[in-house]
């Protein structure tokens, strides 16, 4: 396993994007055991999901912004 300050701006953003896709499954898995008996707080739980997929969704739009300028700069 490589250390932290050893990974690329790409590795890091590919680091990233998995981390969000982590948390985005442990919200929706706290929101289907609680939504049935707790929905308010079920409804918490899906909304940070929510906001976890869209930070998803932006850093694949920068990965794939960053890989394209990459290419173009070979």
């Amino acid at each position: 396993m490589k250390n932290f300050k050893e990974l690329s701006e790409r590795e890091i953003l590919a680091l990233a994007i998995s981390l969000e896709e982590e948390d985005e499954r442990v919200y929706a898995d706290f929101f289907e055991g609680l939504r049935q008996d707790y929905a308010g707080s079920a409804s918490v739980f899906d909304s940070m999901r929510k906001e976890e997929s869209e930070h998803r969704r932006r850093l694949i739009e920068l990965y794939r912004v960053f890989s394209a300028s990459v290419r173009d700069a070979i």
